[in-house]
């Protein structure tokens, strides 16, 4: 089994994803950003982080970022230095008499995935990320960045996303709308996209054996826009922004295969799952030392999985660690003690 691209999703690695950012502080910075932005600002708890957006009166984008509560009163959002000017306006444009400041934030800010140190913890590619003013990992190139956008479908403003572009088209409607939070500018249009028929154009990925241009054709029609790509083991991964009737996931146009976003497990559980089947694999082929690392690495992503505890434990037997493959057993039994292992 090949767990696809595993590097990218396993290894602990760092992207540099803002060089500036606002610091919000006070006791009404909370409602504030709250009637403002997109996404619940009042449901993040302290040291957690998550998308959100600005938007004009017609459901614009003014401003996507990473929104993180430092403490109670206490927030920050961090985005690329270009936008500073056009994000700030448009907070301070509503800031009449709410009691609370704004300063610039003039730092580097690093996602760090799979990384044991929890600083401000929330999903940007996976669940369980963090953010922080310094790599907690291997710094990772720009392309590494890229191949994760396209893989998982997360935008950059800038690039996949652009400023003045409606929500609704972008995958920034699923990171940071929520559509059942309070009213916010914008929030009408972008209701009324969501609940008729959606938006006419929305990213998918597109998988092929070529490499497409920017402006995607089908049968002598326009049908998409290719906003980014990389090459892959002779395979063409493409971020496109596709018309509404051909957006059907793992439908084919002629060598293009199309699948709705996020292309790769981005929640725990599942990359788990992907971890015990290779370990399993390797289990079977006698590769003892590989298979252990595979069962243990799935148990730091999913510390329930009462297989991965079972099968590690049998494994500790056939390599005569019975100390340890007791201990294993009996982590299943406080798990599940309904265990077929030990009626």
């Amino acid at each position: 089994m090949t767990i696809i691209f595993e590097d990218l999703r396993t290894k602990p690695l760092s992207f540099l994803v803002a060089d500036c950012g606002i610091l919000f502080k006070g006791p009404d910075a909370g409602a504030y950003l709250d009637s403002q932005c997109t996404n619940s600002v009042s449901k993040l708890k302290a040291k957690e982080f998550h998308f959100n957006s600005i938007l004009d009166l017609t459901g614009k984008i003014i401003g996507s970022f990473v929104l993180a509560r430092i403490a109670e009163n206490h927030f920050e959002i961090y985005f690329q230095s270009q936008f500073y000017e056009s994000i700030l306006e448009r907070i301070e444009r509503y800031h009449i008499s709410e009691d609370f400041e704004v300063d610039k934030i003039s730092k580097p800010i690093y996602l760090n995935t799979n990384c044991d140190e929890h600083d401000l913890e929330g999903k940007y590619f996976f669940e369980g990320d963090t953010i922080s003013d310094a790599p907690k990992g291997s710094l990772a190139s720009a392309e590494d960045f890229l191949k994760l956008r396209v893989l998982t479908g997360v935008p950059l403003l800038g690039e996949e996303a652009k400023i003045g572009e409606l929500v609704n088209n972008t995958y920034f409607d699923e990171l940071s709308v929520d559509y059942k939070k309070g009213c916010f500018p914008g929030q009408e249009t972008v209701s009324k996209i969501q609940t008729r028929r959606g938006a006419a154009y929305k990213p998918v990925l597109i998988v092929s054996t070529k490499s497409y241009e920017e402006s995607l054709e089908w049968e002598g029609k326009k049908i998409g826009k290719v906003l980014n790509s990389f090459e892959d083991e002779g395979k063409f991964y493409h971020y496109v922004s596709l018309l509404r009737n051909y957006r059907i996931d793992g439908s084919t146009l002629g060598d293009m295969q199309i699948f709705y976003y996020p292309y790769i497990a981005t929640d725990r559980k599942s990359l788990a799952s992907e971890l015990y089947d290779k370990a399993i694999e390797l289990f079977q082929a006698n590769f003892d030392e590989k298979a252990k690392n595979y069962f243990e690495r799935a148990l730091q992503l999913d510390p329930s999985f009462e297989d991965a505890y079972e099968s590690l434990g049998v494994l500790y037997g056939r390599m005569e660690n019975f100390e340890k493959a007791i201990e294993l057993m009996e982590q299943v039994k406080s798990i599940n003690s309904k265990s077929k292992q030990f009626k």
